[in-house]
């Protein structure tokens, strides 16, 4: 299997045009020098992730429109690259955080993001 980031970089940016430029999908999706570690598929070994289910309620330190807001999510995971994209405060890094404290079992997470699985 061969990715081609070009052709992958154009879908995006057609699927996301409203939303998007082609710069700022570039921009997402550049990874420059952050990322120099052996894949996964090097040492013969590789988990793969296909689905994310969190449940619980939102709790926040101070009260606002979201505090108590049940918390519902389940979306399928795809081989290759997944983006989400949403507004400020609406969950997309500790979709991250909670993937990361359940593959390596470092958590960074937020006592109250904790409870929520």
């Amino acid at each position: 299997m061969t990715f081609d980031l070009r052709q992958f970089t154009n879908e995006l940016t057609e699927e996301f045009k409203d939303k998007l430029s082609h710069e700022e999908v570039e921009s997402l999706l550049d990874l420059k020098a952050q990322y120099n570690k052996d894949t996964p598929i090097s040492t013969g070994k590789r988990l793969i992730v296909t689905h994310l289910t969190l449940k619980g309620i939102k709790i926040t330190e101070e009260q606002n429109e979201y505090s108590g807001n049940i918390i519902d999510y389940s979306q399928e995971i795809f081989t290759g690259v997944n983006i989400w994209i949403a507004d400020n405060f609406k969950g997309k890094s500790s979709i991250f955080k909670i993937i990361k404290f359940a593959l390596t079992g470092r958590n960074s997470l937020k006592p109250n993001i904790k409870s929520w699985m």
